[in-house]
């Protein structure tokens, strides 16, 4: 006798398009994630783009529970400034190429000290957004929030216009964009995120 078959109740079946509708939806109850991709692994076989939506839809679940875009772009607001935060903690290098302006030496206005005070700054900034990103509807997180891209703002021009220890070129434009644009779209969506 050759070996012994597996019966087709114990294959694996095809996920087909209800399954993963069910395993979209079912992503909307809390639910650890690795146990779904357990269980889902365990019960049905999924295809690589199956997989992939199941993962994905997994990853978007822990976005923002708000309407809009305003709350997924705190969010990533939120992840790049960290992001930026460590980049200038490592290298002293990443607050020269954003002040890019230079002294009447040549040399550049930034220091380790003033790298890594920046880092620190926009770390904060950082887990203001992200606690904004998710309790939208609450006006004083709202308010401090709209403030951090205010005095980022304030700054950044400052720096600019005031001090000169930045040019409009480089690295230095993009926070210009995100704190001007955010700030004008958070103040003129204020009340249809705190009436939620």
């Amino acid at each position: 006798m050759g070996g012994a078959k597996t019966p087709q109740a114990d294959r694996p079946r095809p996920l087909q398009r209800s399954n993963i509708l069910i395993a979209i939806i079912s992503l909307s109850q809390p639910i650890d994630p690795p146990q779904l991709y357990l269980s889902a692994a365990n019960s049905v076989k999924l295809s690589g783009v199956q997989l992939r939506i199941v993962i994905m839809a997994a990853l978007l679940s822990y976005l923002p529970p708000f309407e809009g875009l305003l709350p997924k772009w705190l969010f990533l607001v939120s992840v790049v400034s960290a992001a930026n935060s460590i980049q200038a903690y490592r290298s002293e290098s990443y607050a020269a190429d954003l002040y890019n302006g230079k002294t009447a030496e040549g040399r550049p206005h930034t220091n380790a000290l003033s790298s890594r005070t920046f880092g620190t700054w926009t770390f904060l900034s950082s887990v203001v957004r992200i606690y904004a990103a998710y309790n939208l509807n609450n006006p004083a997180v709202y308010d401090l929030a709209l403030w951090t891209f205010g005095i980022a703002l304030a700054h950044f021009v400052g720096e600019w216009l005031g001090f000169g220890s930045a040019q409009l070129k480089g690295r230095f434009v993009s926070p210009l964009i995100v704190a001007s644009s955010t700030l004008v779209w958070m103040l003129t969506q204020r009340e249809a995120y705190l009436a939620a």
